[in-house]
């Protein structure tokens, strides 16, 4: 038995002051959350790489030009495949709640070897996300990247990430 965690959000993350917060109780409100997705599948379909370089701001603290340099056709195809599958229903409101209620406990009951990657130039999900979880989990080992942000498994770096997973499983 393992535990990895890639991005992942593991302490208090958004709050009801912060305006993503805000916008996401409106755009992935379960009445509205189907429209929201079927809106990015429409333009993700049509723009590919126009509403991937959209994404980029809220996924990398790298620019959009640094950012397009380490992403091939593949990985945007990838995002676009991805887009047309999402949907919410009311998911991702549960997971702003229960975040927040995410505890230093919590993690300390973790006692399976756990594997945390991060990317050092993610935007999404702060990389003190990653510290704490590695400073609460006892058999917890930090993985820090050089990919290009939040979604780890897509660029020039994805292979490599690839690898240390499953050398990660291999040893776990």
């Amino acid at each position: 038995l393992s535990l990895t965690l890639q991005s992942a959000v593991t302490k208090e993350w958004l709050t009801k002051k912060d305006k993503e917060y805000k916008a996401a109780q409106i755009m992935f409100h379960p009445n509205v959350e189907k429209f929201t997705w079927k809106l990015v599948a429409l333009l993700n379909n049509y723009f590919p790489t126009f509403t991937f370089r959209c994404f980029i701001p809220s996924f990398s603290k790298l620019s959009s030009k640094e950012v397009m340099l380490q992403i091939d056709k593949e990985s945007i195809e990838a995002v676009r495949r991805m887009n047309n599958h999402y949907r919410s229903g009311h998911g991702f409101l549960i997971d702003l709640v229960q975040i927040n209620q995410l505890s230093s406990t919590t993690l300390q009951a973790v006692i399976c070897p756990t594997f945390i990657m991060h990317s050092k130039n993610e935007g999404a999900v702060p990389l003190e996300h990653a510290y704490f979880a590695h400073s609460k989990i006892e058999k917890a080992e930090l993985c820090l990247l050089d990919s290009w942000g939040h979604l780890i498994w897509l660029g020039d770096k994805a292979s490599g990430v690839n690898k240390k997973v499953v050398s990660f499983l291999h040893r776990n």
